[in-house]
């Protein structure tokens, strides 16, 4: 059984016994985990750097971010912290820290663990920001992957590559959106709006450049809204990462 015998008071509801006779006890011993197909869970850390982070209030940070997100000029430049890949899929392109759950493993504590062996930061305060769940984002099999994002000072970060990361560096965050792309439909009481962007992250230092065309979609009711963003073009950016670092702007913007 996936729990203890002795825990399994916690678990019991209204009855003792279900409509076929069993016991929870019972319940559990025969009950079967892989009648069902099961997906692979996984972390992504999307941590941003900026200069004297100190500086920043919520107001002003929100400002900041969303100036970055639709490509407005600013004063300070935003880094982001990347790992390049050591092995297949995506080998050799950047990627941001991450990796599998454990099996008895608090995700977010995932999230510390995996951005901890694989860049030795661990300084971020990390903030959940979506799942991902693409059937098909990973070439290898069905995984789903929680998106946490943090913010740290750029002169005080301290990160060096580990684990299966080839490499770990800083690289400047541009977006600007694509003119022309716009498209607007309106069904009902739904609006729903298109765009596409161009994500460019540069490590100057190194000379690398690597981008993604995200395209993203807006739809909004009397009562939500809701943003989705997909990679549409990559270069040199692992999988639908460079939809993950647009989540992870995003969500700066609604602090």
């Amino acid at each position: 059984m996936y729990i203890s015998e002795k825990d399994m008071d916690k678990y019991q509801g209204m009855g003792e016994r279900n409509k076929k006779g069993k016991t929870l006890k019972e319940f559990l011993e025969e009950y079967n985990p892989n009648k069902y197909p099961n997906p692979s869970v996984t972390v992504d850390m999307a941590i941003f750097a900026v200069e004297s982070l100190d500086s920043f209030d919520a107001d002003s940070m929100r400002k900041f971010m969303s100036d970055v997100r639709f490509g407005k000029d600013t004063d300070k430049e935003l880094k982001i912290l990347l790992i390049k890949r050591g092995d297949h899929p995506y080998m050799g392109w950047w990627a941001t820290p991450g990796g599998f759950v454990g099996y008895k493993e608090e995700i977010e504590a995932a999230a510390y663990r995996e951005l901890k062996e694989e860049t030795g930061c661990s300084d971020a305060l990390l903030t959940e920001v979506c799942v991902c769940g693409d059937v098909y984002r990973d070439p290898r099999t069905r995984v789903i992957s929680t998106l946490y994002t943090g913010i740290l000072d750029s002169g005080e970060i301290e990160y060096e590559a580990g684990d299966d990361a080839a490499d770990a560096l800083l690289f400047t965050v541009k977006v600007r959106e694509c003119i022309g792309t716009e498209k607007k439909e309106n069904n009902g009481e739904t609006e729903k709006i298109y765009k596409r962007y161009l994500l460019s992250l540069e490590n100057e230092e190194n000379g690398i450049k690597i981008s993604a065309g995200v395209g993203s979609t807006t739809q909004r009711d009397r009562f939500f809204e809701k943003t989705e963003y997909k990679v549409e073009e990559k270069n040199g950016i692992s999988a639908d990462h460079g939809a993950l670092i647009m989540y992870a702007l995003d969500r700066f913007t609604r602090l």
